[in-house]
């Protein structure tokens, strides 16, 4: 009938609704929460109250709603201790207020468990702003309670007609964006300029209200034109203009981007471009749908010159599919400026193996002035040190208590040839090694999966039982999540629902797909899974063997993707510079700095 009532009258007939539903069941609710309440802990309350008016100030409404939050706090909450926040002849226009802005400071610092008001229009007039304040309570854990409407956001009904109230908030902000889009369209359309960052070469004008020319600005501008039509690529114009000190409009160093960000704006033959992207960084658009104004400005570098270097870049930025290939150390190396360590393929050795080299970004895409590190480093040099390192430390560890010095420990470490160049390790670092290993803590290298000696089989079988038991726990959580969105009496937005229950099912979808590579419907020889074991396998023996190990005898039997995987699990940074290793450092922190001899 109600429902019936709804349909016919509207507004009117769901507020009566709305109210009989208080009747019969607020009052329960409420008696219920206070006893959890009581039991869980402590509880404070915020009371705001505002007036808009001086004549609201002299007059009732300030004493009227003090009073009344006062005893609906004591008598209806069983809250007896609350702090009142006034604003007099505030506007509730937007929240610029001070006593507002000082209770939901200290709303922030988890002084209060309730905000209280005595009419939603206490807090503000604009939708928005009331959905935001709504919003940050939520993630704070803070109940919202407006007296006059019985807005108790702790109960489900509070909850569902304050959810009604955000979903016209949203609907707010999708029609102001809407309007917001529109009336920028339409300023682009008039060639007007629409507030993106000013490109460079340009400064903003108020007084023209858009973009003016900057003299110093477009010299530099006009140089990389030049520049790129006289035969300079991008990567060689980026690093001409880094070495020279050269910046960009922020003061930034150049990229082989932003060179070609700047080459192929058409802002600068005098073309106003909008509407081209989704976002400023985002995908291309239809061209049918770009805001194209031609000659709406004074151009600084002439059409054909534009056109000329356009065309350049088009045909030097022909897609090719490359082959993927793995590389043992990518996103280990870092040079000791900081870049990174870029990796190339190298020549095919003899038995068939094909090394990787790395060398330094920096030095060779950025700013030869800002690193010197000139000289590739191989794999075969890096994959020499680094696992002979591990075997070293594999041993002094199984001997540690016959090594009563650091200097005893270092000597075991630095055992081999391809450490001959190496004085030794430094001073505090080698202290800090030597005070893990008697310890014997939570050493990377020691407690990974990735050392342990076991059967190909057997790891499998391990693994497969610790993903499952994974499965199980997000199944469970997944089972708890949809208890909680259709039966709790606090329950989750739909949107926060639908965004964890997304998160839970791609965790188990991923976790299907690791017992798959691990265990597929195959059984025979040529599974992945097998193979990666058994690759995991020949690293542990080696590592454990009594020979030093070769690189290219190493990386014959074992992929440069199974090598990258097991140094991920245990190495953190590797640190190079002029074809020498100066650190190490480890998932457990340590960090393992060499000495090398002049």
């Amino acid at each position: 009938m109600i429902r019936g009532s709804c349909t016919r009258f509207g507004n009117e007939a769901f507020f009566i609704a709305h109210l009989l539903f208080q009747q019969s069941h607020f009052y329960k609710g409420s008696v219920m929460r206070m006893k959890l309440y009581r039991e869980e802990g402590h509880r404070k309350a915020a009371l705001y109250i505002r007036v808009s008016t001086m004549y609201q100030i002299d007059k009732e409404s300030l004493p009227h709603q003090r009073e009344e939050l006062k005893r609906y706090a004591e008598y209806a909450l069983h809250i007896s201790d609350y702090e009142i926040f006034e604003d007099a002849g505030f506007s509730g226009k937007n929240t610029d207020r001070p006593a507002y802005q000082e209770m939901m400071a200290r709303i922030r610092k988890h002084e209060f468990t309730h905000l209280i008001v005595d009419k939603i229009d206490r807090i503000s007039r604009n939708l928005l702003d009331f959905a935001a304040m709504y919003d940050e309570l939520k993630k704070l854990d803070v109940t919202f309670i407006s007296r006059n409407e019985q807005f108790d956001t702790s109960s489900a009904m509070g909850e569902a007609m304050l959810k009604i109230i955000l979903v016209f908030a949203e609907l707010e902000r999708h029609m102001t964006s809407e309007r917001v889009s529109a009336i920028m369209v339409d300023r682009a359309k008039k060639g007007k300029w629409n507030g993106a960052n000013i490109p460079l070469g340009y400064d903003w004008s108020e007084k023209a209200d858009y973009p003016v020319e900057n003299p110093q600005e477009v010299k530099i501008v006009q140089m990389m034109f030049d520049m790129y039509e006289k035969g300079y690529s991008s990567n060689r114009l980026t690093q001409y203009l880094n070495d020279h000190g050269i910046r960009g409009k922020r003061n930034g160093l150049w990229t082989t981007a932003s060179v070609r960000q700047v080459l192929t704006n058409p802002f600068y033959k005098g073309t106003l471009r909008y509407n081209y992207r989704h976002r400023a960084r985002g995908c291309i658009k239809k061209e049918s749908e770009w805001i194209v104004i031609e000659h709406n400005h004074p151009n600084i570098i002439s059409e054909e010159q534009w056109e000329h270097v356009n065309q350049i870049l088009k045909s030097h930025s022909v897609t090719r599919i490359r082959k993927k290939h793995d590389h043992a150390f990518s996103g280990l190396l870092t040079c000791l400026c900081g870049g990174t360590g870029g990796a190339r393929l190298d020549k095919p050795r003899q038995n068939g193996v094909r090394p990787s080299y790395y060398e330094c970004n920096t030095h060779w895409r950025v700013s030869k002035t800002l690193c010197n590190n000139n000289l590739a480093m191989s794999d075969m040099l890096i994959g020499t040190f680094v696992f002979n390192y591990l075997k070293n430390m594999i041993r002094v560890q199984q001997h540690m208590g016959e090594l009563e010095t650091p200097e005893a420990m270092e000597a075991e470490l630095l055992k081999g040839d391809c450490f001959q160049d190496i004085s030794g390790i430094e001073k505090a670092s080698l202290q800090k090694i030597y005070a893990v290993f008697c310890k014997n803590s939570n050493v990377a290298y020691q407690e990974s999966e990735a050392l342990r000696y076991d059967d190909p089989a057997v790891i499998a079988g391990n693994q497969v039982k610790e993903l499952e038991k994974k499965r199980q726990a997000h199944e469970r959580a997944l089972e708890r999540l949809n208890k909680a969105y259709l039966y709790a009496e606090i329950g989750l937005s739909e949107k926060e629902y639908l965004q964890n229950r997304q998160e839970i099912m791609q965790a188990i979808q991923d976790i299907d797909q690791k017992i798959q590579v691990i265990q597929p419907d195959s059984n025979s020889e040529d599974d992945i899974a097998f193979l990666e074991a058994s690759s995991n396998f020949i690293i542990k023996q080696e590592l454990l063997s009594d020979e030093p190990i070769q690189w290219l005898d190493f990386a014959l039997h074992v992929s440069a993707a199974t090598i990258h995987q097991f140094l991920c699990a245990i190495v953190t940074k590797i640190v190079f510079y002029q074809r020498r290793i100066l650190s190490i450092e480890f998932k457990n922190g340590v960090v393992h700095r060499f000495l090398y001899r002049e």
